[in-house]
Order: structure tokens, then C-alpha cells, then sequence
């Protein structure tokens, strides 16, 4: 990035860019001119794609052995839990713990016999091991908390979203991920959400208010695809309506065992596009 002056503007280093007007085949080929040919392909492991969420109760390779998968709201812990927790893989298992990519948390090396007993500590009421279908699925940047870029606050907020929504649709029954991310450079991938949303700001009527695009039908694995965008602009008091309109649009589509995204490759953009327009200003 440094010999084609692309560390020469803040906003402009992001390797997306150099793949961008290089193309990635010819990125690979200024790589390997540095470290030397690299290995290419292997075995594929991650199938299928489980949106780094591991909740729950699992056995592991080794016999006898679980491990548990804990949600870590906003990806926040404090101090004191996860003592705590270390304290409780010390106790019920070989002292392990790991943290996800979904910034969640996992306990290792835990007696099948053990599970129950570990499940009955009282922290699990504050980090459980069975989130909400939307709680447990959603992902957000830093926002405006630590980052320059966002104008607007993400983590939050975002919690804020799916808490109502998993308290207005606990028919569900399956995971539906809404990424919140807090400027242009979409570091919580909402291109890879259900429901993605990059949030600004803009004057609404007499105030300067949070605002948010939208995108929908983002999934990877076998089906991979990015969402595709729906036009307008939500501001921030319009956004959980817009939100529990597209739910029920889904719950009303969908036919069994349907995913989000698979209802809206299916039934096209226009029509979800005139769900949001009743919420979006212009």
C-alpha cells in the first residue's frame, strides 16, 4: 500500500480500495513478490458458516469433553466477570477459555457429567448461553465510542434494536443478523447481514439526527451473496418501526424453514422497498 501512495490520505488506507483498482489477482501477485510464492487452496473446514456463534453445549473432539459458548453483549465484559469465568473453567474444566470473532466468549474441557452443575452459576443470567434470535446474531462497530470516522453511537443503540425486537418476535425461530455499522468504511460488514445499516447524520426538520441506509438479503456460505441496498434514508426515531415492518414482512413470506435472506432472494427487492419507503425521508 505504501509503494502506491495509498497510506498517503487517512480515509483512503484500506486495502479494499488497492483490490479495488488493482484487482486481487494482481494484489496476490505484489505480494508474493515480497514474501516469496505462497500455498494456495487447501482443505475447507468452516462449513457450514455458523456466523462465529457458538452458544450452547457442545462436544468437543476429545471424548467426555464439552465446551459452552457464551454471548457477550456488545462484545463488553467487565473485569470482574471474566475472573469469574476464568474461575469457573478453573473449577469445571482444564482452566481454558477462548474468545470468538463474534467477540463472544467459550469455555473449554468441561465434563459431560459437569455441564448442568457449571449452568446453574448466576453469571450465566447476565451472559447466557441461548441469546435471542436477534441479540445473539447482531454486530456493530465501535462507533463514535473510540472511532473518528462515525458520527453516531453503534453498540448501544444496536442492542437497544434487537432487545425490542426479540421481545415483539419471539416467533421467529432462527437466527436473523442485523449488522450496524458507524461510517462508509463498514467495519461491522452489513454487505454480509439480513439487515445491514450504515448510520450518518443529517438534518431532519430542525435538528441534526442519526440516520441510517439500509441494506438487505447479505448471507455467506453455500449461498453467498451481498445485500443489495434499498433507497432512502431512516432517521434514527423511524428505525425500529422500519425494522419490525421488514420482520413482519419476512414472518408473513417465508415458507418453513426459510432464512431472511433466502425470502428476499426469492421475492425480489421492489417489494421491500415499498415497506421502507413509508419510513425513509428523502
Amino acid at each position: 500500500m505504501t509503494d502506491n501512495d495509498y497510506r498517503e490520505k487517512r480515509n483512503h488506507c484500506r486495502l479494499k480500495y488497492l483490490v479495488a483498482d488493482l484487482g486481487a489477482e494482481r494484489v496476490a501477485e505484489k505480494i508474493e513478490a515480497q514474501t516469496g510464492a505462497l500455498l494456495r487452496g487447501g482443505e475447507e473446514v468452516t462449513a457450514p458458516w455458523n456466523y462465529g456463534r457458538f452458544y450452547g453445549i457442545h462436544a468437543q473432539k476429545q471424548p467426555g469433553l464439552c465446551y459452552v459458548g457464551v454471548h457477550v453483549k456488545n462484545g463488553h465484559i467487565r473485569a470482574g466477570d471474566l475472573r469469574a469465568f476464568a474461575e469457573l473453567a478453573e473449577r469445571f474444566g482444564q482452566g481454558r477459555l477462548r474468545t470468538t470473532n463474534s467477540q463472544n466468549l467459550i469455555l473449554l474441557d468441561i465434563p459431560e457429567g459437569e455441564t448442568e452443575a457449571l449452568l446453574h452459576d448466576a453469571i450465566f443470567k447476565v451472559y447466557p448461553t441461548a441469546p435471542g434470535f436477534f441479540t445473539g446474531y447482531a454486530s456493530s462497530c465501535t462507533g463514535n465510542a473510540y472511532c473518528n470516522f462515525a458520527p453516531i453511537e453503534t453498540k448501544n443503540r444496536l442492542h437497544e434494536l434487537t432487545a425490542a425486537l426479540d421481545k415483539a418476535f419471539p416467533e421467529v425461530g432462527q437466527p436473523l443478523r442485523i449488522n450496524l455499522t458507524g461510517c462508509f468504511h463498514a467495519c461491522a460488514q452489513p454487505q454480509v447481514a439480513d439487515i445491514g445499516l450504515t448510520g450518518g447524520r443529517a438534518r431532519v426538520g430542525e435538528a441534526v439526527v442519526p440516520v441510517y441506509t439500509l441494506m438487505i438479503g447479505g448471507h455467506l456460505g453455500e449461498e453467498s451473496a451481498f445485500a443489495r441496498p434499498l433507497e432512502g434514508r431512516v432517521a434514527d426515531d423511524k428505525l425500529l418501526g422500519l425494522l419490525e415492518a421488514l420482520v413482519q414482512k419476512y414472518l408473513a413470506l417465508r415458507e418453513a424453514g426459510e432464512p431472511f435472506y433466502a425470502t428476499v432472494a426469492r421475492t425480489g427487492l421492489e417489494s421491500w422497498q415499498s415497506v421502507a419507503n413509508q419510513y425513509t425521508i428523502a
